[in-house]
């Protein structure tokens, strides 16, 4: 099997989160995965070593779309919107970059685009709102 490499087109901006399922690995009994940041190309958990799939991978990083008449990313009927974490970027994702955007702040995982978010006051269409106190827990949660 061959190693887990972070792709050469993801984003910079933003910190990478890997995961491992080794069982030795994980820090409490309800969860799943144990998760850690990657600060290079190879990815290796830092507490067993595994550096092969299925027990490691990376999670795709969900940025948050919103509307915006002056966002550089045009969608259906022409409307345009934007990157919360980065104005200038004009696309959502490549086929390599393990990245993915959504319009609901429940699936975002990008913390540039929950802090912008929260900083913003920035709404989904269901009305959802990352408040500063949500965005302190989140903090706390996934340091770094």
């Amino acid at each position: 099997m061959p190693k887990i490499i972070i792709p050469g087109d993801r984003t910079q901006k933003q910190p990478v989160t890997a995961f491992c399922i080794n069982p030795e690995c994980l820090e409490a009994s309800d969860r799943k995965r144990f998760e850690f940041p990657v600060e290079h190309a190879d990815v290796a958990c830092p507490k067993c070593g595994a550096t092969e799939a299925p027990m490691v991978g990376v999670l795709a990083l969900t940025h948050f779309l919103h509307r915006n008449p002056q966002g550089k990313i045009v969608g259906m009927g022409g409307l345009r919107y934007q990157l919360a974490c980065d104005q200038s970027r004009a696309y959502l994702a490549t086929l390599t970059n393990e990245e993915a955007a959504t319009d609901q702040l429940r699936a975002v995982n990008c913390p540039g685009c929950l802090k912008a978010a929260a900083e913003k006051k920035l709404k989904d269409k269901q009305g959802m709102m990352i408040d500063e106190a949500v965005l302190k827990r989140l903090e706390q949660t996934n340091p770094g």
